[in-house]
């Protein structure tokens, strides 16, 4: 990805609201991670096709005078290069299950890929679980203290069971709390049944489940059909929606969306479906604020913003 420019235009611009506070910190609000192309030719560019699945893939999406610290090495010399800002790491479970960068028009869209292939069914409801899991981590020389992610398909109407899990992680990489609420095991193998309704809500802090059983009905007999999509289908998990507190520092998120083969044997259709992170915004503060800002007392940095 190239790096967010400092270019002016005379629509759409971001004032980032980059300031020194009293300790010498850079603060930067709603960073956008987008795709695409501007008026001018800039690209914001995640390369379409590019699998997760077993690997992970960094970018960096700040401007060396945003960024100051990556200037320098562990040692305090200068650095040859930007550091990455952003991770990917993702694990694909199952037959059918892949993580692709799949950018669409100006959104960097990360798309999960789940499927059951095997027809037909030697029995009704068999309960096998395929899933995927994208960790997506901040680097520690940025701190983020606020962040939105625009997620899309995470409980999908099918003739299988999709259900989705969003964590955050907290500053030390670990999850704020563990998973409250459901009253199933997530991402065993037949949970249907035992989940009743399901569940869709946050879910201890930091955490939230999408997870209605009303995607699918029918399920132990030999036809399965296409139920309701569940209500947070389409979900902006922020802070609000986890419990966290205005200003937490976190590291990153971790999303999860299973599908469990409840179909019947006579259901002779691959069950496949799919589930997005479209994009995110991010915003906190860069500890140490190189020589370079300490003349930018009280300016504001223009960033193209593209919506």
């Amino acid at each position: 990805m190239k790096r967010l420019s400092k270019s002016l235009s005379a629509s759409l611009l971001l004032i980032l609201g980059c300031f020194h506070s009293a300790s010498g910190a850079v603060s930067f609000t709603s960073i956008e991670f987008l795709s695409g192309t501007t008026a001018a030719g800039e690209v914001l560019n995640m390369p379409p096709g590019v699998s997760l699945s077993g690997s992970s893939t960094s970018y960096d999406i700040m401007t060396d005078e945003l960024d100051p610290v990556v200037k320098r090495d562990a040692a305090g010399a200068p650095a040859p290069a930007d550091l990455p800002d952003i991770t990917f790491s993702g694990t694909s479970a199952g037959l059918g299950s892949a993580i692709t960068l799949n950018p669409t028009g100006d959104r960097a869209r990360i798309r999960f890929n789940e499927s059951h292939v095997t027809v037909p069914l030697g029995s009704n409801n068999p309960g096998t679980v395929h899933s995927n899991t994208l960790s997506l981590t901040f680097a520690s020389h940025i701190e983020i203290t606020d962040a939105s992610f625009n997620f899309t398909s995470l409980n999908t109407a099918g003739i299988s069971w999709e259900y989705s899990v969003l964590r955050f992680l907290d500053a030390s990489g670990n999850y704020f709390s563990p998973i409250a609420g459901p009253g199933w095991t997530l991402g065993a193998t037949g949970q249907y049944i035992s989940a009743g309704g399901g569940f869709s809500g946050a879910a201890g802090l930091g955490n939230f489940v999408a997870a209605s059983t009303g995607t699918v009905t029918g399920v132990g007999t030999d036809t399965t059909v296409t139920g309701t999509t569940g209500g947070n289908n389409d979900l902006v998990f922020n802070y609000s929606v986890a419990g966290l507190a205005p200003g937490t520092i976190i590291s990153g998120i971790e999303w999860t969306t299973y599908l469990e083969d409840v179909r019947g044997t006579l259901n002779l259709s691959i069950s496949s479906l799919t589930s997005s992170l479209q994009d995110f915004t991010i915003s906190g503060t860069i500890p140490e604020p190189s020589s370079a800002l300490l003349g930018m007392l009280g300016a504001a940095l223009l960033l193209r913003r593209k919506r």
